[in-house]
């Protein structure tokens, strides 16, 4: 499957992404930004053509691709009405995991992490330290509140999920100090 991410990544068509063996029609709608032998990154545009942040993946994980279908072309319909913009992060790839949580942290966005497959959202908060072996987050509840903070190995991380309408409404309350 890298060769056709890597195909993606290049041509740039929106495609829809299926990843859950739990939910078999779930997908992601977007583009394929960043692709390395583990991991690639998609800029996730949402059902009704916005911008819905970066989602990191291990490439095993991914079922199956499908592009230039009734629903991309409805999506891809909606991107260009609403003049839907974001950028095209092209990370080096070397450590996808790591470049897009320094990415969060240079600009100061929420991520998701999900640890070991789990499943779930293990993780909701700020990147605050970042290295090869380790990342300390300041966690942040749903409601923008702070929660603590915790340490996990980078190696842990299967999934994250970067500045969606989700994390930008946890740290948009964040902001304005909602309780």
């Amino acid at each position: 499957m890298k060769s056709r991410l890597l195909e993606l990544k290049q041509k740039k068509p929106i495609a829809s992404f299926y990843m859950n063996r739990e939910e078999p029609d779930a997908m992601r709608v977007g583009y394929v930004t960043a692709v390395n032998d583990e991991h690639f990154v998609l800029m996730q545009i949402g059902r009704y053509g916005g911008f819905d942040g970066y989602l990191l993946k291990a490439c095993n994980r991914l079922l199956r691709v499908d592009e230039n279908g009734i629903y991309e072309r409805k999506i891809k319909a909606l991107q260009e009405h609403y003049q839907t913009q974001a950028a095209f992060l092209d990370f080096p790839g070397a450590n996808l995991p790591l470049e897009l949580l320094q990415y969060a942290l240079d600009n100061r966005l929420v991520v998701s992490v999900e640890l070991l497959e789990s499943g779930r959202t293990d993780i909701q908060g700020f990147a605050e330290e970042l290295s090869d072996e380790l990342c300390v987050f300041r966690i942040l509840d749903d409601f923008g509140r702070d929660d603590g903070s915790t340490t996990c190995y980078l190696s842990d991380i299967t999934e994250v999920l970067c500045n969606s309408l989700d994390e930008a409404n946890v740290k948009a309350l964040h902001e304005m100090r909602f309780s």
